[in-house]
């Protein structure tokens, strides 16, 4: 399902042509596709707000020094989750709050997982060419059969592919090839901002062979936040038609920017109710909000502001290095902000769909098809969470 689902959300404020779909004042022309909205105030930070517990007890072993892995494997895991981080990054990107919030959430589920770093570490970047003999598609493989062989999981753990910006696109690909290759009990994928790339663009019913879930902010220049235009259409909206149209449970969800709380900042460990309001407090002088949390700094600023943490009255309480702290609170505003960042916003219902796409107990194997799915029409200012 798709949802727009939130109070400030208008429909038919405008029209968008893309490829033979047209916005009209009912929403799209086209019943299969996503309707797009436009904001028209932020709606305020509901959260969540409580700190993040670090994954302290997560493995990690290094196949090569440039190439990191890092996972955690539960008591009797239910399935098998590869993280994929974003191009530009690497495995150790799970130590970022929001991620790690989400990898939490998974294992407490019951879920295994594994983040490993692209092969190419210059630009760091994974290949996404549709073919079997993809390098790192052959790695993941590899990792997945040495957690077999060493009993971390077994030949018939599910296995789901979650990944952000590139390695979303990776991960979409990925999937596509498992289904080719077989051998692989593949249940589901999570693409969160995926930028595309020419071959799914142009064949997203011929690659989405899996049930998947989308996750896009709106102010996500990556992926046009959101909003579909005519030379950048957005991959995840358009995959996430294609699995509707192949029969495949899909969801959809467009994350919206808020007016910031203070108490967002209390989701970094060591940034008390008191330091998380001078923080705030930082951002109204400088020009950067409002006193009610509205954003006042340009979009195409987006990533480039830094608050001044020197100027708080005491040093954040916790072994985190300030380094840390500060670029956690820049993340914070992206997330706010509805930027081409990693949100745990909607990681309780990630983790709902990936238990939902699991097996029936006593099942001979794993059902990568899956049942076909209905897609419900929701509309703005109709639909709640």
């Amino acid at each position: 399902m798709f949802l727009c689902d939130r109070d400030r959300r208008g429909c038919g404020l405008g029209l968008v042509v893309v490829l033979s779909l047209w916005l009209t004042a009912d929403g799209w022309a086209d019943p299969g596709v996503p309707e797009y909205c436009a904001p028209m105030s932020a709606q305020p930070d509901t959260g969540p707000f409580y700190p993040v517990e670090s994954g302290a007890v997560w493995e990690e072993s290094n196949p090569s020094p440039d190439h990191r892995l890092i996972w955690h494997v539960p008591a009797d895991p239910k399935g098998l989750v590869f993280f994929l981080h974003g191009g530009g990054g690497g495995a150790v990107i799970v130590q970022r709050l929001d991620i790690t919030d989400a990898l939490n959430k998974l294992v407490d589920a019951g879920f295994a997982f594994a983040a490993l770093d692209s092969l190419d570490r210059v630009n760091n970047s994974w290949d996404i060419e549709p073919v079997l003999t993809n390098p790192d598609f052959a790695r993941l493989l590899d990792v997945r059969n040495s957690f077999v062989a060493a009993g971390h999981v077994t030949a018939e753990t599910p296995v789901f592919l979650w990944g952000f910006s590139n390695g979303g696109t990776a991960s979409l690909t990925y999937s596509k090839l498992a289904d080719v290759a077989g051998g692989v009990p593949l249940s589901a994928v999570a693409s969160h901002g995926s930028q595309g790339g020419g071959y799914l663009l142009a064949n997203p019913s011929e690659i989405i062979s899996a049930p998947a879930f989308f996750t896009v902010l709106e102010n996500d220049v990556a992926v046009t936040g959101g909003v579909v235009t005519s030379d950048r259409p957005d991959v995840n909206a358009m995959m996430y038609n294609a699995a509707i149209a192949n029969g495949l449970p899909a969801e959809y969800r467009l994350g919206l920017e808020k007016a910031i709380n203070p108490l967002r900042f209390t989701r970094i460990p060591g940034i008390t109710q008191q330091l998380a309001q001078e923080i705030f407090d930082i951002l109204v002088a400088d020009g950067v909000i409002d006193a009610s949390g509205l954003r006042l700094l340009d979009l195409g600023l987006l990533g480039g502001y830094s608050p001044d943490l020197t100027a708080l009255s005491s040093a954040p309480t916790s072994s985190l290095s300030l380094s840390f702290i500060q670029d956690e609170v820049n993340r914070q505003l992206d997330i706010v902000w509805a930027g081409h960042v990693v949100s745990s916003e909607y990681a309780d219902e990630q983790v709902a769909f990936f238990v939902a796409q699991l097996p029936e107990p006593g099942a001979l194997g794993v059902v990568c098809v899956g049942v076909v799915g209905v897609l419900m029409r929701r509309r703005c200012g109709l639909t709640r969470r």
